[in-house]
This record gives C-alpha cells, structure tokens and sequence, in this order.
C-alpha cells in the first residue's frame, strides 16, 4: 500500500517518500520490486516501533495514508500479540481450572457479603485445593475408561513406582 501511495504522488506531480529517498546517498528506488522492496522495509520498521527515520511521509496525501497504515497495522500488531498471549495463558488446563474456581469463590464472597475474615479463610482453603482438583479431574477420565483400559494406565503408572 505504501509503495502504491508513492507511485500515486507521483502521477499527481506532488514529492513523495520515493523522490526523498532518491535524495539519498544510496540513490533512487526506480524498479518496481525496489519501491516494494523500501515499503516493506518502512512496513516493518513502523509496526515493529524501530522507526529509522529513513523513509517519512512527503506531502499531506502521504502523512495521512501513513497514519491509516499505522492505525491498521498497530491493531494487527495488537491482535498478533494478544493472542500469542492468550495462548501461553491458556496452555495449562489445570491452571485455568483452579482460576475459574478462585473466581467463583470471589462471586460467592460478593453475592453473601461475607466478612474479611470469612473471606480470606474461603481463599486460602480453595487457594490450597489445586491437587484435589486435579486429582478430581483424574478420577473424572479413569471412571470414562473402560474396565481394561483403566486397568491397563493403572498398571503403567504403578510401574513407574
């Protein structure tokens, strides 16, 4: 897009980002995989916030295109992120059990309007009961296996011993 916002200066006889470069002492972008080449360059470099510097907005047609860009590809950026984050926060099932237990015993501390101390007690007991959980989930699966197949993990886990 930025390369096509350079191009389009140019048809209209405004200075563009490509005129500026060719300024330089590394010289003109005149091909059309260079001008490519330079907006992926002014791409990464603005959604990554390294910013040279190097390649900047010439004319009011530019300086809002650019903004534009920006905006779309700092939500990009922001989606990318978040949900690289959301993945590594979700990774463990157990966690995130033992958390929407803790959130549950918030609401019921909220909704019965219990005191501090209540309060605190109900946290600590259900901040401690991460085995119990989980050994409760184990026991969920094992009852879902058939008699062999339960017998058979029994079997392997006890040979570890």
């Amino acid at each position: 897009v930025w390369a096509l916002v350079g191009m389009h200066g140019h048809e209209v006889g405004a200075p563009t980002w490509l005129d500026d470069i060719a300024s330089k002492p590394h010289g003109a972008v005149t091909t059309s995989w260079s001008k490519y080449g330079a907006a992926m360059h002014f791409a990464i470099m603005t959604i990554t916030s390294i910013g040279y510097g190097d390649i900047t907005p010439q004319n009011m047609g530019e300086y809002v295109a650019c903004a534009i860009i920006q905006l779309f590809g700092g939500g990009v950026w922001a989606y990318v992120i978040g949900s690289a984050c959301g993945l590594v926060a979700t990774h463990d099932e157990g966690t995130i059990r033992h958390r929407h237990t803790l959130d549950r015993c918030n609401d019921l501390i909220n909704d019965m309007g219990l005191s501090h101390e209540c309060a605190t007690t109900l946290r600590e007991f259900f901040g401690s009961a991460k085995g119990a959980q989980t050994a409760d989930a184990n026991r969920s699966l094992m009852d879902r296996m058939s008699e062999g197949l339960r017998g058979e993990a029994a079997e392997e886990s006890s040979s570890l011993w």
